[in-house]
């Protein structure tokens, strides 16, 4: 690849990064509050939220649950972590929108109330 287009777009990555990270905390603050809010635990210090489910069966079925509600949301279960530990992995990131956001954060309302989870 010549150098010059290189050189660009370093340019134009480099320009953006500032204000995308900022938004990726704004978006990060906005979903750990509503975490909190709707009564999940928010045990996340970067963008990756982990939403403890426990038992494996129950996590694979609230993730098949999330994506048919639009969200993609990884369920990891054993060997991945410790049985009876099973989880929810949310990756948060600054393309979401804040309506996605409050999307994300309605559905996963309404999964927990599915499920039955404190």
């Amino acid at each position: 690849m010549p150098r010059l287009l290189i050189d660009d777009a370093t340019k134009r990555f480099e320009s953006n990064r500032e204000k995308n990270r900022k938004k990726l905390w704004r978006n990060v603050k906005k979903f750990s509050d509503g975490l909190k809010k709707i009564g999940f635990n928010d045990n996340s210090n970067s963008h990756i939220f982990p939403i403890i489910i426990g038992n494996e069966k129950i996590a694979m079925e609230f993730g098949k649950y999330l994506f048919k509600n639009g969200i993609f949301a990884q369920p990891i279960r054993y060997p991945t972590v410790s049985r009876n530990h099973a989880r929810i992995r949310i990756s948060i990131t600054a393309r979401l929108t804040d309506e996605q956001i409050a999307k994300s954060l309605y559905v996963l309302e309404n999964a927990k109330s599915k499920f039955h989870l404190i």
